[in-house]
């Protein structure tokens, strides 16, 4: 009986000393919060070169803003100093690719203007009526959209007859004041 004991007990602290798995330990659910997403920060325009033959850009005055009139400005390129456009500065017949601003720190609006040869101005939007592509190219008789090829008369807006556009450009009233030019929008 001795033996039979030592057995059971040999069994079972056999049994007692094997480990047991341990349960596997659960992972902690840790929330995350939101990352608040940064403020784009509007750089400021770089300052015309003050060797060239521009006038600084005229800030809006009270009555401007009240009138709904914005600055008409263009760019020479993509880090070219931004200017203001002046009425010298197209001559009868030339166009040019210009935006706004709404207000300080707004988007630039992309505009397209035109100097008619009786010495008008027009600008018009330069969203194309099509798909809503940018026209980027712009020649003394036609603004034309590099996406689909269509293609728009300077002179009024409207598309040529072999332009998938079909509706002419927004137009906006251009306003002269102390050589510079400004767009009247709603």
């Amino acid at each position: 009986m001795a033996l039979a004991l030592t057995w059971i007990t040999g069994s079972s602290a056999f049994a007692a000393s094997k480990k047991k798995p341990s349960p596997t330990p659960k992972k902690k659910v840790v929330e995350k919060k939101p990352t608040p997403t940064p403020k784009t920060s509007v750089k400021p325009s770089p300052s015309p070169d003050p060797t060239a033959s521009e006038k600084p850009t005229p800030s809006p005055s009270a009555s401007e803003k009240q009138s709904g009139l914005s600055l008409l400005q263009y760019q020479e390129g993509d880090s070219g100093p931004v200017k203001t456009v002046g009425e010298e500065q197209l001559s009868s017949g030339e166009s040019l690719r210009a935006f706004y601003q709404v207000s300080s720190g707004s988007a630039k609006i992309p505009i397209l203007l035109h100097r008619k040869s009786t010495g008008d101005f027009l600008a018009f939007t330069a969203v194309c009526t099509h798909q809503g592509c940018i026209i980027n190219d712009v020649t003394p008789k036609t603004f034309d959209c590099a996406c689909h090829g269509s293609s728009y008369d300077s002179n009024t807006g409207v598309p040529s007859a072999l332009s998938p556009a079909k509706r002419p450009l927004t137009q906006y009233p251009v306003v002269a004041k102390n050589g510079s030019l400004f767009l009247q929008h709603a």
